[in-house]
């Protein structure tokens, strides 16, 4: 895939999804400091027509690393054209990292903007519902969730982000409602069936809880997601304490997801209560075994002068 995004790149330098493309996938390799300099080198090849995608990827990438000021400089260069003006992605992408114990004044306003350029973004709505409800106004993330549901009707996330809402605030058949409803828009929807189910164990209803966990396990067998599931499903169980069924829960979560830390750790802990610490020990090591450092690069420069956008600053960290 490498090979081929560089092909494309000296096929046309212009051209932008190859280098975000390639950016994204060095990213996910483990890469962030070579995504860096892909996305660079694709603003800096398309200057004349800034793409409001690399420049989203770049700040993220700089504010994953905690360079606030950098990623708000490819922030803003992002958005001062037209495409980036209008692309709420990238309203949304700064939204989020302002979020992070920025000011709610500017919080609100990128927001916003992400709404201006994209009316029904099923993505801002969520974010920004969830950031009001964190800063406890739980009346103004009701609203956006209201609002985005009823631009979304066909959206289950929202649905479940409601329901969750009502859950917290106590209003337990407002919830159920809500997520009975999300069920029903999309039963594949696997996270809707999970906390579902786990609000009706919270509830005392661990019958019930069981049922809606059996119908998610039905709705999408052979998604990777059903991890979810199982896992929950698995501790209810234990909580319960049927040791040999949460066991056997456990076992179907890391066959469906062989990465779900939750279960692992789960898993662990169960044998671990059962006085199995060999065993529990051995199932931890399954998921430290293939953990690898990932060094993130030391500067997220705005500047496009080449030396600038790689050279470290003194003092700069990596991690």
């Amino acid at each position: 895939a490498a090979r081929l995004y560089d092909a494309a790149t000296v096929a046309d330098p212009t051209h932008a999804a190859a280098w975000h493309g390639w950016g994204t996938l060095e990213k996910r390799r483990g890469d962030p400091a070579r995504a860096r300099d892909l996305w660079v080198k694709g603003v800096r090849a398309a200057r004349g027509a800034p793409n409001p995608h690399l420049h989203q990827s770049l700040a993220v990438l700089a504010a994953e690393a905690g360079y606030m000021e950098e990623a708000r400089s490819w922030f803003r260069r992002g958005t001062e054209g037209v495409a980036g003006s209008k692309c709420a992605a990238l309203w949304h992408a700064w939204a989020i990292a302002e979020a992070r114990g920025g000011d709610p004044a500017t919080v609100r306003y990128l927001f916003g903007r992400g709404l201006e350029s994209n009316p029904r973004s099923r993505y801002v709505h969520l974010s920004w519902a969830l950031w009001e409800e964190r800063a406890g106004r739980a009346d103004n993330a009701r609203a956006l969730l209201k609002r985005g549901a009823s631009l979304n009707p066909t959206d289950p996330a929202i649905l479940q982000a409601w329901a969750l809402l009502e859950d917290r605030a106590g209003a337990v058949d407002a919830a159920r409602a809500l997520f009975d409803r999300a069920s029903r828009v999309d039963p594949r929807h696997l996270p809707v069936w999970q906390a579902w189910a786990l609000m009706e164990a919270r509830a005392g209803d661990a019958d019930r809880a069981r049922q809606l966990f059996r119908a998610g396990v039905m709705a999408a067998p052979a998604s990777a997601s059903v991890a979810l599931l199982w896992q929950a499903w698995g501790v209810l169980e234990a909580r319960a304490g049927d040791a040999r069924a949460a066991r056997q829960l456990f076992k179907a979560a890391v066959k469906a997801d062989p990465d779900s830390e939750p279960a692992w750790i789960a898993w662990a802990q169960l044998e671990e209560a059962e006085g199995a610490y060999a065993r529990a020990d051995e199932l931890r090591n399954f998921r430290a075994q293939d953990r690898t450092r990932v060094a993130l690069p030391a500067s997220f420069r705005a500047s496009l002068d080449p030396d600038a956008a790689t050279a470290p600053r003194a003092g700069d960290a990596v991690w």
